[in-house]
């Protein structure tokens, strides 16, 4: 039976399945989801989460600091890391952007990239609004630290100009 149909496996698809013309839909593969589907899910429109965390900046050489972190479902990230009011080395806040990704695990992990890739910071995803730190720059914090969902959206506006990262 040459150019008879035959399914994903290469087996021939049995001539009579009841269903009509419906047999050929049902031997089609499933669309395989994109590569950052995990990710799509977990944020599927922008989300802004803040928090104080030890030093996530090195250049800042600080002992803690605020951040607020948004994340968008193109899998881009923008941050800004701001000195806590009593610091004696206080200075403007660092805005940094880059690319994310999440794993498909339960619970998911989110992890923040830098431009060139590497990987920066890495969160568990421990509740709906809650980003707990995993690890920074591969230093596992000895305590928990959280980013908590913010009702609003911050876009971090002083990276407007700046080249977005080229993000997988």
């Amino acid at each position: 039976a040459a150019g008879a149909a035959t399914t994903e496996d290469g087996q021939a698809v049995p001539e009579d399945t009841g269903g009509g013309g419906s047999a050929s839909a049902a031997a089609q593969p499933a669309p395989a989801p994109a590569p950052n589907a995990a990710a799509h899910s977990l944020v599927p429109q922008p989300q802004t989460y803040m928090g104080t965390l030890p030093c996530f900046s090195p250049a800042m050489q600080c002992t803690a600091q605020r951040v607020t972190l948004t994340l968008a479902p193109n899998g881009r990230w923008r941050g800004r890391t701001a000195y806590l009011e009593d610091d004696p080395k206080k200075g403007p806040p660092v805005a940094e952007q880059g690319c994310w990704d999440a794993t498909d695990e339960r619970p998911p992990r989110v992890i923040l990239m830098d431009g060139q890739g590497n990987a920066r910071v890495e969160f568990v995803v421990a509740a709906n609004n809650v980003l707990r730190v995993r690890s920074i720059a591969g230093q596992t914090p000895n305590l928990n630290y959280n980013l908590t969902r913010q009702p609003d959206l911050d876009p971090i506006d002083e990276l407007a100009k700046a080249g977005a990262p080229k993000c997988p």
